[in-house]
């Protein structure tokens, strides 16, 4: 059985390969750091299993399983995370992965998870087993017609709404930003971090406008009760226009004044210890963005980094701003790598890595493009967790500034073009 080690620590990929190391019949074929990498050295070398962590710097494993299902469908894709296990769980059903492994469990797990796919048990216990429809094996290792259309179905969904897993997942010091223009993107992607939290024990802190929250707590109510959670403390909401002048002073945030008011919020968020692991999402830096307060707005920005750092808490926000505008990339995107750890920029990211392939192929031509893609995305990485593609259009700002232009105008209009 051939395997793919995937993980940005060579301290992990050097302990699994040391557990498979007992089986003669087992070999690492290779390794990989990133998503990227994976997915081409999954077709330079198919392998029969890969091991994929979910948090790599540029390309992250959910970006790179749902490539990996769609391109091999008769490969099992084994999480190995360190992340919440009911969460990591949810993640790989929605991905279509064949099971999961807390890498706390690695030592006495790995073995039993790679007989059992080794030997095509489908006796796997409730603990392991994610993804009944996807992995079925009907003869072998074959995949009937049908199943492959339903499992390519569910991963061009799991690759569409990757973005989801980023916010169920959301851990420690992550600090997220989504870019939105649709209402309903907002709404989606703020009620699945809270939700995701609720579920998790952890506390939770909104900061929306009234109007904001008004259209959420009507989408948060089909998935967690909310009033329960405000009873308890568990969900705590406050009022952003009225925090946001608390702490402005000149125009500008007073960063003492800040920080002594966000230490009173998550003191009340953690509820006496009733909820040590907390998450806050705002659109403060938003309202001082739409009013052309651009540098306090990053200023802003990076007293919230400050605060995910020090207080060891998961931050999100949003920002009302089109990712396909040349200023925004040029400017503004450099500057949101200085303090986020991950960027959301778009809803359909299935969408965006076709546009911006075929974009990039008008522009330059299909060899080009390919020498292009791999040069690029390998020299330059980029400063967030993101999808490939949104790497791609970033490095290519960096290298290539009046080619970037064009591929990304022609990029805004084959993404908003139906399919």
């Amino acid at each position: 059985m051939r395997i793919l080690i995937v993980d940005d620590s060579e301290l992990v990929r050097r302990g699994i390969r040391s557990l498979l190391g007992k089986r003669t019949d087992w070999l690492v074929c290779g390794e990989a750091k990133d998503g990227l990498e994976a997915t081409e050295k999954a077709r330079e070398l198919r392998p029969d299993v890969v091991l994929m962590d979910l948090s790599m710097p540029g390309m992250g494993g959910a970006e790179a399983i749902g490539i990996l299902r769609a391109e091999f469908p008769d490969t099992a894709v084994i999480i190995v995370s360190q992340n919440e296990p009911d969460v990591v769980r949810r993640h790989a059903a929605e991905l279509g992965a064949y099971g999961y492994i807390a890498k706390g469990d690695l030592t006495r797990d790995l073995v039993d998870m790679m007989e059992r796919v080794g030997g095509n048990d489908r006796s796997l216990p409730d603990s392991f087993y994610l993804s009944r429809s996807v992995r079925a094996v009907e003869d072998g290792r074959g995949v009937s017609a049908d199943r492959k259309v339903a499992g390519g179905e569910r991963v061009q969904k799991g690759l569409a709404e990757a973005w989801s897993s980023v916010l169920t997942g959301a851990g420690p010091r992550d600090h997220i930003v989504q870019l939105y223009q649709d209402q309903q993107f907002l709404n989606r992607a703020v009620c699945r971090f809270a939700a995701a939290a609720i579920a998790n024990g952890e506390g939770v802190i909104l900061i929306p406008t009234i109007a904001h929250w008004d259209a959420f707590k009507s989408r948060l109510k089909d998935e967690v009760d909310v009033k329960a959670a405000e009873e308890r403390g568990q969900l705590t909401i406050v009022n952003a226009d009225e925090f946001l002048p608390a702490f402005m002073r000149d125009g500008m945030p007073d960063s003492p004044v800040f920080l002594g008011l966000a230490a009173n919020v998550l003191s009340r968020a953690r509820g006496e210890g009733r909820y040590p692991k907390v998450r806050w999402w705002g659109e403060m830096v938003s309202l001082l963005w739409e009013r052309g307060d651009i540098a306090a707005s990053m200023n802003l920005e990076d007293l919230f980094d400050q605060v995910a750092q020090q207080q060891n808490m998961a931050v999100f926000c949003s920002f009302l701003m089109d990712n396909f505008d040349r200023e925004v990339h040029a400017r503004i995107l450099p500057r949101l790598g200085e303090n986020h750890s991950h960027l959301i920029p778009v809803e359909d990211y299935a969408g965006l890595e076709r546009a911006v392939t075929d974009a990039l192929r008008e522009t330059v031509g299909p060899d080009e493009s390919r020498v292009l893609e791999v040069e690029l995305l390998l020299r330059f990485p980029g400063p967030f967790h993101m999808p490939r593609s949104q790497a791609l259009l970033l490095a290519l700002r960096q290298t290539l500034p009046l080619v970037a232009d064009d591929v990304l105008r022609r990029s805004r209009t084959l993404y908003q073009a139906p399919h």
